[in-house]
């Protein structure tokens, strides 16, 4: 008789981490599907919320904010259409998505973040202006340069590069190499892409443009003109005589 105490202290053990794992093995996976590319400042958006293994008694329901223009269809549905303002900038939209009708200890807010273009990308003034930075940093810019190509189809990628003159040519030659690796380890499409190689400026910078269709390129300024499938060899012809 004495060990009954311990029998019922083990069964009630066992029932509890039964009932724990019940509460974890009903937590359904969110995640939610935004669009790939860039999205154009005034066009839409749409988000998609897919909810897999759910086991639970109840319904779920779903409620949709989003950081940057207006839900103007699918509040209260799993998929929602966002449009996004005219007068953007280029930057951001995140939409959040909070589920009501979970059991306790789920997670229940997800959210995701995608680009969008402004009016004057479009139009072909920079998308993007930068100066030195880590590898990595540099692989995010092309990465973002890479998302906004790849969603035009017809449009080119044009990128200006001012070089400091007074900087020695190592420097010169990692800056450019940083960003011609970072396309290669991102497989970017070098027939699409031309650069412009100034080496006159105050400070060293890329500047970065989508040129629409038929769209002229940005002021030259002088400088070398290398298209990208050619730059490795037009570089090293370029720096051949200097210091």
């Amino acid at each position: 008789m004495k060990l009954l105490p311990y029998i019922v202290l083990v069964i009630l053990i066992a029932c509890g981490c039964a009932v724990a794992q019940g509460v974890v093995s009903n937590c359904p996976e969110i995640t939610v599907v935004a669009p790939s590319g860039l999205t154009a400042a005034g066009e839409t958006m749409t988000f998609t919320a897919n909810v897999t293994n759910f086991s639970g008694p109840g319904e779920i329901k779903y409620a949709w904010s989003v950081s940057a223009g207006t839900i103007e269809r699918g509040q209260g549905t799993p998929s929602i259409v966002v449009k996004t303002p005219q007068d953007m900038g280029s930057g951001n939209v995140t939409a959040v998505l909070n589920i009501e009708g979970l059991p306790s200890g789920c997670v229940k807010e997800v959210s995701e973040t995608v680009p969008a273009a402004s009016a004057s990308t479009a139009c072909g003034m920079p998308m993007d202006i930068f100066g030195r930075m880590s590898r990595n940093d540099v692989i995010a810019r092309i990465d973002n340069f890479m998302v906004g190509l790849n969603n035009d189809s017809e449009a080119d990628g044009f990128i200006l590069i001012r070089l400091k003159e007074r900087e020695s040519r190592k420097l010169k030659l990692s800056f450019l190499n940083n960003i011609y690796d970072a396309m290669v380890f991102l497989k970017f499409d070098l027939s699409r892409v031309s650069f412009l190689i100034v080496k006159d400026s105050y400070d060293t910078e890329a500047r970065v443009w989508l040129l629409p269709v038929r769209a002229d390129s940005p002021d030259s300024e002088g400088g070398a003109l290398i298209k990208g499938t050619e730059f490795k060899q037009k570089i090293k012809d370029l720096f051949k005589t200097n210091k």
